[in-house]
């Protein structure tokens, strides 16, 4: 017998408010894929099964994967098992039947996935000798209710072109399930869909065919027929001429039924592998159980029954030990973490090495937030046996949920060398990338805006001190002080000691423009004070030379104008050569911070 080959697909949320959330299909996709690579289970290898869920589910990614599964990958000898948990609705305008993608949009069908297609094009091309597509789906929109012959019929979904393709095809079948409709709720057992929960009962034993010893299509049938409600029974379109093997070896106890675990919010929203419903006697949807037979590290983030773990042997006073541990599971079970934990303490005293107890009591921990606590614990586990997959994998757990996303990554790799089977590491580690992937993106982001605001903050600056402004604030600074010089001149007497006051603001205020000026804007603004420089010693030479005769006359006449006349004679001096070498000064000084603000 060749490969046999799954593509599960669960899809609670959608984009469009036109298919309202469900409660159980991502958890049912989980809890099959599981079942399937389960060595108690299915026996399928996990990398021959592939599973999506949630937001993930695109219509773009699951036209990809069904084209690659059913064209590229399948051979002759192989079964290609498909298996849809979601919406599905009846385009108004074609009356083609559409299986809604997380992104479908109601009013665009190309956005969804449509059954002629898989009918026509998928199932007919394809070279695998079995193809069976379970679809246990929401039955959405108003073509429904106009074309039924009974509540829950499927056969509108199916045109006859649908239809002729199936009974044209040998080996391809359909086999659907009602999830919900606009008559009825979708309906759980267990926290798993009413169908998949039968589903995967039967498939542990009681559907099994009597004469292979294995459940077949038609045993699995037969027993859905009899133990679901009119809501849920099954409804086939095509043929298949061969059995159907879904399971490897019959389980050892076939007349029990799965316990599933009460799932809870999970880490990895929309990542497949998380979050299983639990029950290791049957092996239905518990962890990956590899050839160490691993228990999950999923349910360290939530509050699961754990009961994956009870077929753990422990190592000391075993007796002692499992009711004990028992009794904290059904305090899991209800939510009551803090009496769970008692219990769990009660257990560690009698036997502090028994590594069911220390991975129950790290999960429960990490569920109550108490990561400090859950990292301690799994260390302990951890220096009694370095080489526990598991406990590298609840260590990646915590430490992503603590924001520490290398460290993670680096124990969920360690953990995958150790144990390159577990399906559910690489889904954690799939998590921990993504979560590693955005904040190296926010970080990258973050410089590239600082280094936007610093070159629009040093833009900002150049604008509020345009040259024009310096250039203003000398010219004007110069003229009031040369008007202070000129008050005691023309105005002897009461005005001396105003004129005094006036020319020192006027000569300040031009000098500090000139030392600001030419260390922002550089040599242009120093340039400018040079030239107004020497027009002052200009004009104090050319009063020196053509007026000095006059002047002393004046003074002849008027003594008291002595003082204010070699006042501004000095001061005109001093502020001719000071404000240039000021500025000069200034515009060496101010070289490194215009360099670095370009």
């Amino acid at each position: 017998m060749g490969r046999r080959l799954g593509l599960i697909i669960g899809i609670n949320t959608y984009q469009d408010p036109t298919f309202q959330p469900l409660q159980f299909a991502e958890n049912d996709a989980r809890a099959l894929a599981q079942w399937l690579v389960n060595n108690q289970g299915g026996k399928w290898s996990p990398g021959d099964v592939q599973v999506v869920q949630g937001q993930h589910a695109t219509h773009e990614l699951l036209k990809s994967l069904f084209t690659q599964t059913c064209l590229q990958v399948a051979l002759p000898d192989d079964l290609v098992f498909l298996y849809f948990a979601g919406h599905t609705y009846i385009d108004e305008r074609s009356g083609q039947g559409i299986l809604a993608a997380s992104n479908t949009s109601y009013q665009d069908p190309t956005t969804g996935i449509p059954l002629i297609t898989i009918a026509q094009q998928l199932f007919a091309q394809s070279q695998a000798g079995q193809i069976l597509f379970i679809i246990d789906s929401f039955q959405s929109g108003r073509l429904w209710s106009a074309r039924r012959a009974s509540p829950y019929d499927f056969s509108p979904l199916c045109s006859p072109a649908v239809t002729s393709a199936l009974q044209q095809q040998p080996n391809r079948m359909l086999f659907f399930s009602c999830r919900g409709n606009e008559f009825a709720p979708e309906t759980g057992m267990q926290k798993l869909g009413s169908f998949t929960h039968r589903l995967i009962a039967g498939l542990c034993g009681p559907a099994n065919d009597p004469t292979l010893g294995r459940p077949t299509i038609e045993s699995i049938y037969s027993f859905l027929q009899g133990s679901l409600s009119d809501q849920q029974k099954p409804q086939i379109i095509g043929q298949i001429n061969s059995p159907v093997i879904l399971a490897g070896d019959p389980l050892p106890d076939p007349s029990q039924e799965p316990v599933a675990s009460k799932p809870q919010p999970q880490v990895y929203h929309d990542t497949p592998g998380s979050q299983y419903p639990q029950g290791a006697s049957l092996a239905t949807a518990t962890t990956v159980r590899t050839q160490q037979n691993e228990p999950s590290s999923g349910p360290l983030v939530n509050h699961s029954a754990l009961s994956a773990f009870q077929n753990t042997p422990t190592t000391d006073n075993t007796q002692a030990v499992t009711p004990m541990l028992a009794q904290a599971k059904q305090l899991v079970q209800a939510n009551r973490l803090a009496e769970a934990i008692m219990y769990v303490e009660q257990a560690l005293q009698a036997s502090p090495q028994d590594t069911e107890a220390l991975t129950l009591k790290a999960q429960v921990l990490g569920t109550m937030g108490r990561l400090q606590e859950a990292f301690a614990v799994i260390d302990q586990m951890l220096q009694q046996d370095p080489e526990n997959a598991l406990a590298w994998s609840m260590r990646a757990v915590v430490l992503n949920n603590a924001g520490q996303y290398q460290a993670a990554l680096e124990a969920i790799e360690r953990s995958l060398e150790l144990n390159p089977n577990n399906l559910e590491a690489y889904n954690i580690k799939t998590g921990i990338m993504e979560h590693l992937a955005t904040t190296q993106s926010q970080h990258g982001k973050t410089g590239e805006l600082a280094a936007k605001l610093i070159e629009e903050s040093n833009k900002e600056e150049g604008r509020t001190r345009p040259f024009w402004k310096d250039a203003a604030l000398q010219i004007v600074g110069l003229l009031i002080g040369v008007v202070g010089i000129a008050l005691p001149l023309a105005l002897p007497g009461t005005l001396a000691l105003a004129g005094l006051v006036v020319s020192s603001i006027g000569f300040a205020l031009y000098c500090i423009a000139a030392i600001r000026g030419a260390y922002s804007k550089g040599i242009g603004s120093a340039l400018l004070t040079i030239v107004l420089s020497v027009l002052l010693a200009a004009l104090v030479g050319g009063a020196a030379r053509f007026g000095l005769s006059p002047l002393i006359d004046l003074v002849h006449k008027k003594q008291e104008l002595l003082g204010a006349i070699f006042y501004a004679a000095v001061a005109l001096v001093a502020v001719a050569i000071l404000a240039p070498v000021l500025a000069i000064g200034s515009f060496f000084v101010g070289i490194p911070r215009r360099r670095k603000g370009k």
